[in-house]
């Protein structure tokens, strides 16, 4: 894939042993992917137990042809044809039945104990429910052995995006866990509907434009903010909090 139009963005030596786990490939989730793929990132694993259905061809990335494929499948298709290089891990179980297959894919044997050889890994969660938001952080993110990690929580509602970006730190890891449990806790007492429930496709691509520039940064190495609450309606960054909670990926 030519990348020349933004190496000097993110050069491609940043995206060396770099892997992404979407937990949730519906309107978020797919255009995400896409972006991603389309910025040279080569290695993903996609969880998501629901088939395309033709309702989703006005909101997500799928194709016609792909009605009644398992949306995981779909997807690695698509970000295969954009790139025949990558390589997708596909899970089709709910994340809470995952257990530790998922996460711990990307390990070798061989490099068990080769601390060097641990790739980066970047956990995106764009369920539309907060137990397997839930799941992916406590039962998944947390028991990742990278050196480096980052989790993206995204969720949307119409032309509402909220995303919280939690890194792993050296120091106060637990009071950050705390933090996101009770954002969880919240979202589920006031929601009044499941995450896209109501959405348009403008909405996911517009959000995953907001996150990827996140992502890059913290693939090279730049502070990203801890959220961020945007109006894709009427361009509004409605809140951008800049607390520090994270050691970038590259030091």
């Amino acid at each position: 894939m030519n990348r020349s139009r933004f190496e000097s963005l993110l050069p491609a030596d940043k995206l060396d042993d770099l892997r992404v786990i979407i937990v949730g490939c519906g309107n978020l989730g797919s255009h995400l992917a896409v972006a991603l793929c389309k910025m040279g990132i080569q290695e993903f694993g996609l969880v998501d137990p629901d088939e395309v259905e033709i309702a989703n061809l006005s909101t997500q990335v799928y194709l016609k042809c792909q009605i009644g494929t398992p949306k995981v499948t779909a997807l690695a298709s698509i970000l295969k044809e954009i790139n025949p290089a990558v390589w997708v891990v596909e899970d089709t179980k709910p994340v809470e039945d995952t257990e530790q297959g998922l996460w711990n894919c990307y390990e070798d044997e061989e490099d068990e104990e080769d601390d060097e050889s641990v790739p980066k890994a970047i956990v995106i969660a764009t369920t539309d429910n907060i137990e397997s938001r839930q799941n992916a952080f406590f039962g998944g993110f947390t028991s990742i052995r990278d050196s480096s990690k980052l989790f993206v929580d995204a969720r949307m509602s119409l032309e509402f995006l909220e995303s919280h970006f939690i890194y792993r730190i050296p120091t106060g890891v637990d009071e950050y866990m705390k933090e996101y449990g009770k954002w969880l806790a919240a979202i589920k007492t006031t929601q009044s509907e499941p995450c896209g429930a109501s959405s348009i496709a403008y909405t996911g691509m517009l959000a995953a434009g907001l996150i990827c520039p996140q992502i890059r940064r913290w693939i090279i190495g730049e502070a990203i903010p801890k959220s961020i609450r945007f109006d894709c309606g009427d361009g509004h960054l409605l809140r951008i909090e800049r607390k520090d909670n994270a050691v970038p990926a590259t030091t």
